[in-house]
């Protein structure tokens, strides 16, 4: 047979298994080998690959499928990224070191200076609030955080201060240092009543004092359960006459 260009041959599509086809060794020289010895050649080595990639046996949170390993949380969902980025509410995100150590430093920032006035600042000095007029009604949850109340310049009126709705944690001292001709009294919310050493009041009553109380009359204020889900407000005169209305 003389030589041909491989594109000037007839393409077989079905070789029988005895058919040739030419093999070229190592050295150059032409051999020939039948189809099916190429068959179990490419079979063999199919086989060598796959037993070169043995399926790994893995534990949880590992996970694996295929030649594929991925990381799983308990909820069975696929984690996908370890992140450097800030804090994100996901079950499928894992945060680096330094993104842990930026979100802890921003939440437990320096404090305040002692004696902030603003929500949720703890009240370190004994913050003192002015209520001089019935104007200035009513006393926020944030003024009975433990402070001094005073009517420090009062006007000449007589003057009602209501109380926030009774609730965990609130107290003060009321002091009268500024003295007037007329009365000074504290009143409860709608459904609070105000027990005056230990003696109900009504509810959304008062407490107080009349006109020709001394300067510096004193009572402390502060809130007590007095069942599930409700408080109430306890009065304890420290100087002066204080009387429920």
């Amino acid at each position: 047979m003389s030589d041909k260009k491989i594109s000037a041959l007839t393409e077989n599509l079905a070789p029988a298994q005895t058919e040739f086809l030419v093999e070229v060794d190592g050295g150059g020289t032409n051999k020939k080998m039948t189809i099916a010895n190429a068959v179990n050649c490419v079979t063999g080595l199919t086989t060598a690959i796959a037993n070169s990639h043995v399926a790994v046996t893995v534990t949880a949170p590992i996970a694996v499928v295929g030649q594929l390993l991925s990381l799983i949380n308990s909820a069975a969902a696929t984690v996908t990224a370890i992140d450097t980025g800030a804090l994100a509410n996901s079950d499928t995100v894992i945060p680096t070191s330094k993104a842990v150590t930026t979100a802890i430093s921003v939440t437990f920032a320096s404090p305040p200076a002692i004696g902030g006035t603003a929500p949720g600042i703890i009240q370190g000095k004994n913050i003192e609030f002015y209520k001089t007029q019935s104007a200035d009604s009513p006393l926020t949850a944030v003024q009975c955080a433990g402070t001094i109340v005073s009517n420090y310049g009062m006007t000449d009126a007589d003057c009602v201060i209501s109380l926030p709705t009774a609730a965990l944690g609130y107290s003060f001292v009321m002091v009268l240092p500024t003295v007037r001709t007329r009365y000074y009294k504290l009143r409860a919310d709608t459904n609070d009543k105000i027990y005056l050493s230990g003696v109900a009041g009504s509810d959304n009553g008062y407490v107080g004092v009349a006109s020709g109380y001394a300067t510096m009359t004193a009572a402390s204020f502060f809130t007590v359960k007095a069942s599930d889900g409700n408080y109430d407000w306890f009065c304890i005169p420290i100087f002066g006459s204080w009387v429920a209305s």
